[in-house]
């Protein structure tokens, strides 16, 4: 019954493509921006996390936050070409899509086809792993990459899992995700006291030997997020935070507290790439706020490079695994699942 699920996923993926036409495609993997050899990489992933049901219903979610954050995202991003933006709930954003002029879905055409624009994991929402039966799992994932792929064709297929916020991770999601033709895999929320282990001994990223039936074919790359998947301290740049903004004057103060706080976040981690999420629970109401202060912020960065041998982009979780899988080192190895878990010592979520 799973094999005929997942045939049945592959199968809605062949719908028809978009009759949208622009010069050849840069997306995914082709769109990502250059790293340095013996420098620190630092990877920026902007990005808005969106519950579709929480504390609020999903329609007041929409109306109150997701207009918004779709709406000064886009016009953001077609303002400077450089910048990177991911999408992860399809619900979502096909809601807002499918109210959009025909002008500003050309314009979100163009952003996906040059890949500042790229969809991750996909699903209809961000399932859980705990609770959910794999038939269900299928189900959503199929309809939000069906959605995806008639809208904007192979740019629009995600190629990474991003289970930021499910709370604790089970061995079937990423057999899953593998036999569906992911290549990688992120994880927000692991327990605590297995996160400061893998910190100590530099194994935050790991292949996930996920299927013992199914073998290397469902070997998934994972990797568990620094900071869960919110901005570091002191640089959140949304209209809810109040932190320093960048301006010329402090520019270069700002930019080696950065440096120093990706310096010992790769510490944590096994090569010279870093990933650092900027973004949380319904953030980027006011792209340019953000943008703006990243752009002055990267630059500066960018100034100190040969002094600090540090390099730092807009990125995006895949272009991130390209960088690693460039690298060809040999991983970690995971088998079990990420249960029973706790972010405290008295805060268990099982």
């Amino acid at each position: 019954m799973k094999l005929y699920l997942l045939f049945v996923f592959l199968i809605h993926l062949t719908a028809s493509q978009p009759s949208y036409n622009t010069r050849r495609p840069v997306c995914g993997y082709d769109s990502c921006p250059t790293t340095v050899d013996h420098f620190l990489n630092i990877h920026i992933v902007c990005h808005t996390h969106l519950d579709t049901g929480w504390t609020e219903t999903y329609d007041d979610y929409y109306h109150r936050y997701v207009r918004m954050i779709y709406d000064s995202v886009i016009q953001t991003l077609f303002e400077v070409s450089n910048r990177k933006f991911i999408a992860v709930e399809t619900s979502f954003f096909s809601r807002w899509f499918n109210e959009q002029n025909q002008t500003i879905q050309n314009r979100v055409h163009l952003l996906v086809n040059r890949g500042q624009l790229e969809f991750i994991s996909g699903g209809w929402s961000m399932n859980d792993e705990a609770a959910a039966h794999y038939s269900a799992i299928i189900d959503q994932m199929t309809v939000g990459h069906r959605w995806l792929n008639r809208t904007f064709g192979e740019c629009g297929i995600p190629r990474i899992g991003w289970q930021i916020d499910p709370f604790g991770h089970s061995r079937e999601e990423a057999s899953l995700l593998s036999q569906m033709g992911f290549d990688g895999l992120f994880l927000g929320r692991i327990d605590y006291q297995d996160k400061l282990l893998r910190e100590r001994t530099r194994t935050l990223e790991f292949l996930w030997m996920s299927s013992p039936s199914l073998g290397k074919k469902a070997n998934m790359f994972t990797g568990v997020l620094p900071n869960v998947y919110w901005p570091p301290k002191n640089f959140c740049f949304d209209v809810n935070c109040f932190d320093e903004a960048i301006t010329q004057e402090n520019a270069e103060r700002r930019a080696r507290e950065f440096i120093r706080i990706a310096r010992e976040q790769a510490l944590q981690y096994g090569t010279n790439h870093t990933i650092i999420t900027m973004g949380m629970d319904f953030y980027y109401r006011n792209a340019n706020i953000w943008y703006q202060n990243l752009d002055r912020l990267m630059n500066a960065i960018n100034s100190l490079q040969a002094k600090e041998r540090v390099n730092i982009v807009y990125s995006s979780p895949s272009c991130y695994l390209k960088a690693l899988n460039g690298l060809k080192r040999n991983w970690p190895i995971k088998l079990d699942d990420f249960f029973p878990y706790a972010d405290a010592w008295n805060a268990y979520w099982t």
